[in-house]
């Protein structure tokens, strides 16, 4: 669960509606620090085909509740994974700080 300004986000949710996009192959959601709303929603995809993340952003806008929608999604060429084969939360953080 990542809470922002007080309301649960299942970042599972957000997840499966991303995945259902026809261009994206594999999906990660995760949470970035904020300090006004203690967190806000992030999502890495990796593309099938190139997509305009806008239009990523466009398809969870119209699937998901307006607090729900990443604010920030991210391509990655791979989810990056723990060496217990979990998602990296961590790095995929270290990502999104590094992007431009």
């Amino acid at each position: 669960m990542i809470n922002r300004g007080g309301e649960k986000v299942d970042r599972l949710e957000v997840e499966a509606v991303l995945r259902e996009h026809p261009d994206v192959e594999d999906v990660a959601g995760f949470g970035l620090a904020d300090q006004e709303l203690g967190a806000r929603i992030a999502a890495a995809v990796v593309l099938r085909e190139l997509v305009d993340i806008t239009t990523l952003g466009v398809w969870c806008a119209n699937r998901l509740t307006r607090f729900k929608v990443p604010e920030v999604i991210v391509t990655v060429d791979a989810i990056p994974l723990t060496e217990l084969g979990k998602v990296s939360r961590k790095d995929l953080r270290a990502i999104v700080e590094r992007s431009p």
